[in-house]
């Protein structure tokens, strides 16, 4: 009876955690085939990378790499926000309607996150309230209402729970096999890997610090205990490199918050699991700050080092509270000089903050429930509600368009060979203008291109620089631009020859008039216009 009233209880809460994130995003579910999700280029490119996985896999090509952007050099997949499990989880959605797929995928990112949070919590805590508390924290925090304005992968952060609880049996309670639990932290890396590295990278850091400060305030257990960890860790190692050979080859919290944290920390400091939940927040809290201090939107010349300085007088009763300083340091300077690591960007770190605090916050609210204190109770709930409301994103949730000329959707794109190369105007250079990125999305992956925005060898997220690619930008940016010469004309069409270009396309932009100008110009003969789209067929450059 009471595992089917668990089950019960389970349900309500993703079908709770599902409708609030489809209510935050109404505004793109009012029309989820042309309004996607967030603002700016990067839902053009998400759009972009759910649908290359199974575009590459029914086309006998490679997952992980593309020539289809910045042809014929391409780009390593790996070096971006590809997600290519999350291309392949959606794969039936993308085929028919790449821009719902993407939707779907942010909206369930948010409620999926959350209520894996919750049953984690359920392990730390009796209350389904409280872990459905924590739970709404963490999958609904500022950091996902920020990072769901087009980063899939970034808001789908059900990893983070799971690695804490595994991490919690592997590290204290020790009752279950060493061999399965690492196993399944093992798979976990892997599923992580495949999703967001940098976030497997910051999840590394975080378990680092929390075996670390383990280690040193139970020196008395470490001798019991060690064998198992070690154990545990070995088979997760194991299990991560056998799955990942192939891909590894190629606004903060609010002043009500902050106050019932604060609070509820120090009216349960005794409890060993507050004390660590909030040591472990704040932890991260500052090494999501950067290297220097920033305030009022202004970076200051200040360390954030130096509030590590803090630690020490603040957790006297802590030991070592020495070492904690020391772990901060050691992996701040790491985060700031050392390569790959300093690829992590701190304030992506808040979503473990946020984890510890929606841990921290079930923790306070199930230790209060069970005092029986009426009036605790009370004033538990007002400021619980305070934060809560502090914290409701601002509606309607921003969406971008995602309307492309009829060339693209319809049979007109067909006249393009398939798998040829064709050159797209405006030229994707950065991620304002990615828009030809989901012009090729909705062709079906028709042609190849020249450009992209994505991570290259260099490394730099722009295509390698070229005569005509820069002519492009120039008119792009609208910068004034002295009379093409014979000798940059004949760069523009080697480039042309050397990214075999068969067809031109110039869709609609700002200055479209000046682009159309440029190839007429260079080609000596006019485009034709077809859905939307000027069109110069069959490319010669032997003019």
């Amino acid at each position: 009876m009471r595992a089917l009233a668990t089950r019960i209880h389970g349900g309500l809460a993703l079908l709770i955690y599902l409708g609030l994130a489809a209510a935050v995003f109404a505004s793109a579910w009012a029309a989820p085939n042309s309004n996607a999700i967030g603002v700016g280029g990067d839902p053009n490119l998400a759009i972009w990378f759910m649908r290359w996985t199974p575009f590459a896999l029914t086309h006998h090509l490679s997952p992980l790499f593309t020539d289809y952007l910045d042809y014929p050099s391409g780009v390593n997949l790996m070096w971006n926000t590809a997600a290519p499990l999350l291309g392949l989880l959606f794969w039936p959605i993308t085929q028919a309607a790449p821009v719902l797929a993407y939707n779907t995928a942010e909206t369930l990112a948010l409620g999926l996150s959350a209520w894996t949070a919750y049953l984690v919590f359920c392990h730390f805590v009796q209350s389904r309230i409280a872990a459905g508390l924590g739970g709404l924290l963490y999958g609904f925090s500022p950091y996902m209402m920020a990072h769901a304005l087009g980063h899939p992968p970034l808001v789908l952060l059900f990893t983070p729970p799971l690695m804490l609880l595994a991490l919690h049996h592997v590290l204290i309670r020790q009752r279950r096999s060493p061999l399965l639990i690492g196993a399944g932290l093992g798979i976990l890396g892997a599923v992580q890997l495949l999703l967001w590295e940098e976030l497997l990278a910051s999840e590394a850091l975080v378990a680092f610090a929390a075996i670390v400060w383990l280690a040193a305030l139970n020196r008395d257990a470490l001798r019991t205990r060690s064998q198992y960890a070690i154990r545990a860790l070995g088979a997760a190692a194991l299990v991560f490199l056998v799955l990942t050979a192939v891909p590894l080859g190629s606004g903060y919290l609010g002043i009500p918050l902050l106050v019932l944290l604060s609070y509820g920390t120090i009216l349960y400091r005794k409890d060993r699991q507050v004390r660590l939940a909030a040591l472990l927040g704040g932890f991260v809290a500052l090494l999501s700050m950067g290297p220097l201090i920033n305030l009022g939107g202004r970076t200051t010349p200040i360390p954030v080092a130096l509030l590590a300085l803090a630690f020490p007088p603040l957790t006297r009763d802590v030991r070592p509270a020495r070492l904690m300083l020391y772990v901060f340091l050691a992996i701040w300077i790491a985060m700031a000089f050392v390569p790959i690591v300093n690829d992590i960007l701190p304030s992506r770190l808040t979503l473990f903050v946020f984890l510890f605090c929606g841990l921290l916050l079930a923790l306070i609210v199930d230790a209060t429930l069970k005092s029986g204190r009426p009036r605790r109770i009370a004033i538990l709930a007002v400021v619980t509600a305070l934060a809560v409301f502090a914290l409701v994103p601002r509606q309607p949730f921003p969406t971008t368009g995602t309307s492309s000329p009829s060339f693209f959707t319809t049979d007109a794109v067909r006249q393009i060979p398939d798998g040829s190369v064709a050159l797209v105007a405006p030229f994707a250079y950065d991620w304002r203008l990615a828009t030809p990125m989901l012009w090729q999305v909705q062709s079906g992956m028709r042609f190849r291109m020249p450009e992209g925005f994505a991570w290259i060898p260099g490394p730099s997220y722009t295509p390698t620089p070229s005569a005509l690619g820069d002519v492009m930008t120039a008119v792009a940016r609208g910068t004034a631009m002295p009379e093409i010469t014979d000798d940059q004309r004949r760069s523009m069409l080697a480039d042309l020859d050397r990214w075999r270009v068969g067809t031109i396309l110039v869709g609609p932009m700002a200055r479209e008039d000046q682009m159309v100008q440029v190839f007429t110009d260079l080609l000596g003969r006019p485009p034709a216009l077809d859905g939307g789209v000027y069109v110069w067929w069959q490319v010669d450059t032997s003019r």
